[in-house]
């Protein structure tokens, strides 16, 4: 606790500008997330969900074949990516697709709640973007025993002439893209409608591919969703707030290396 305190009085000196006034709040937050599960105040920590999910799994075999999410659409006005697949899978038409013609078991769900253990009952799990170019849901999907399809957005706004890279998370040095799960990127331009339309329907198109194969191929199917399943057991109550943690102490010492 010591060292924390060090690293909030030595924020405090250094933020001036209005963007490290919001890395000011960010950090008191992971602070406050960091207690939490140092406390155990919250209702449900990791090792709960942990050992929920893993007493709902079913065989691969029985689960439901679709490709599911269940969110709200919080991506609407950018990426539109929830918007767009839901009206898909109720069967509307969409930039010249329908469900029948792309032949997708869609099963998308906006502003409903369920269970995480509820997921273990599907097949596919679509990682989706939010109000941000990723979803806080990644890593409990593994949980599942299903196979996770991450869409991995690439964003690109204004005048800069580059697409941003992949958002970061702290379990990335775990999982292997391709390996463990599915990754399809998804580039998309801000301002820039017809561009955007030509990138959902090749998204279409990719999760036509993939659901074709792993469907077919059922051995590789079974044998990613194990994978990434052994792989999330290695994540822990205290391996999530130390990497808090590290991540606020690193970036406190960007503002002062004396740290």
């Amino acid at each position: 606790m010591l060292m924390i305190k060090k690293v909030i009085k030595i924020i405090k000196k250094k933020v001036r500008s209005h963007q490290n006034i919001e890395n000011l709040k960010f950090i008191k937050s992971a602070f406050k997330i960091r207690n939490a599960l140092n406390v155990k105040k919250i209702s449900e920590n990791w090792e709960t969900t942990k050992e929920k999910c893993t007493k709902s799994i079913i065989n691969f075999d029985k689960k439901k074949n679709v490709l599911f999410f269940i969110g709200g659409n919080t991506d609407i006005g950018r990426q539109n990516i929830r918007d767009r697949l839901y009206k898909l899978s109720q069967g509307n038409k969409i930039l010249g697709l329908n469900v029948n013609n792309t032949k997708l078991p869609l099963q998308i769900e906006i502003g409903h709640n369920r269970d995480l253990s509820e997921f273990t009952k599907f097949k596919y799990l679509l990682n989706l973007p939010g109000n941000q170019p990723w979803s806080y849901r990644f890593k409990y999907l593994f949980l599942t025993k299903s196979l996770v399809i991450n869409i991995d957005v690439r964003q690109k706004f204004g005048d800069i002439d580059y697409f941003n890279g992949t958002w970061i998370n702290f379990f990335d040095i775990i999982f292997e893209p391709n390996i463990d799960y599915i990754n399809l990127e998804y580039y998309w331009i801000e301002s820039n409608q017809g561009y955007n339309d030509n990138q959902f329907i090749k998204l279409i198109k990719n999760l036509e591919l993939t659901y074709q194969y792993y469907d077919t191929n059922y051995e590789e199917s079974i044998k990613m969703a194990d994978l990434g399943f052994e792989k999330v057991l290695n994540i822990t109550d205290d391996l999530i707030s130390e990497s808090i943690f590290l991540l606020v102490y690193y970036y406190a010492k960007k503002i002062n290396q004396f740290l």
